[in-house]
C-alpha cells in the first residue's frame, strides 16, 4: 500500500506543470491558480541555484588556493581624440579562504601598473558601461572580495571619464599589438579578513600583505602566448 502511495505521488510530482517550467512563460499559461503559483516557486527555486552555480563556475576547476588574474580578451579600442588603445577583459577569481576589505579612506582593492600612469581597482562584473556621475563611484568599486567571488579590473579615471565598457581595462596609449606584459604591484590599502569576514590578528602588516601577494598568480587558463605576461610586484609597506 505504501509504494502504491509513493508511485501515485511521484506521478502526481512528475505530471505536474511546475516542474518542467523552463521560464515564466510556462507558468502563466497554467490555469489552476494553486499550481501557478506552485510553478512560479518551483522556477524561483531553480534561477537562484542557476545563478549560484555559475557564481562558482569560474572556481570549480581551480584546484590551487590563489587570486587568480587572466585575460579574456582584447579589442582596438579609438578615444575621443580617435588614438588606439588597447580595450582588455580581465577576470579576477578568489579562490582563497581569505576576504580583502577595503581601507576606510579608500574605495577598493588598488593596484598599479608597472610605470605607475593607472591606478587601477576591482570593479563589479556586471556593469556594462561608464554612464554614470562622479559621485557613483563609490558602489560600483568592490568593497569586499569574497571567497569564490570574480570581479573585473578598471582604471580609476577611465570609469569617471571613459566612453567605454565599463569592466574593462584600458591600456594607456598602447596599440594591442604592443602589449607583451602586465605588471601589477598591489597596494597596501586592503585587510585581509578570515572566511567569515572576522578581524585576523596577523603578526605584522608585512605578513599580512606578502601572503596575499603570494597568491597573485595568472590563472590557469589563461593564454599568455595570444595576451601576454601577467606578472606582480611586491610594494614597501
Amino acid at each position: 500500500m505504501k509504494k502504491l502511495l509513493v508511485l501515485l505521488f511521484s506521478f502526481f510530482l512528475l505530471s505536474s506543470p511546475s516542474v518542467f517550467a523552463k521560464d515564466i512563460s510556462d507558468c502563466k499559461i497554467i490555469s489552476d491558480d494553486t499550481e501557478r503559483l506552485q510553478c512560479y516557486d518551483s522556477l524561483s527555486v531553480k534561477l537562484t541555484q542557476q545563478e549560484e552555480n555559475s557564481k562558482n563556475e569560474s572556481v570549480s576547476n581551480l584546484k590551487e588556493e590563489g587570486i587568480f588574474f587572466q585575460v579574456i580578451s582584447k579589442s582596438k579600442y579609438e578615444d575621443a581624440d580617435g588614438d588606439e588603445t588597447c580595450l582588455t577583459d580581465f577576470v579576477v577569481t578568489n579562490n582563497t579562504k581569505y576576504t580583502l576589505k577595503l581601507d576606510d579612506d579608500d574605495f577598493g582593492i588598488t593596484y598599479v601598473d608597472d610605470s605607475w600612469t593607472q591606478i587601477i581597482r576591482l570593479v563589479n562584473p556586471n556593469l556594462e558601461k561608464t554612464e554614470f556621475s562622479i559621485d557613483d563611484v563609490y558602489q560600483h568599486h568592490i568593497e569586499y572580495f569574497e571567497p569564490g567571488m570574480t570581479a573585473n579590473l578598471q582604471d580609476f579615471d577611465d570609469a569617471v571619464y571613459g566612453s567605454h565598457e565599463y569592466s574593462k581595462l584600458v591600456s594607456d596609449k598602447t596599440k594591442c599589438k604592443r602589449v607583451k606584459k602586465y605588471v601589477f604591484l598591489l597596494k597596501c590599502n586592503f585587510d585581509v579578513l578570515d572566511g567569515n569576514e572576522d578581524e585576523i590578528e596577523w603578526k605584522s602588516r608585512k605578513k599580512e600583505y606578502t601572503t596575499i601577494l603570494k597568491l597573485h598568480k595568472p590563472h590557469p587558463d589563461h593564454d599568455k602566448k595570444e595576451f601576454g605576461k601577467i606578472q606582480f610586484k611586491k610594494q614597501a609597506c
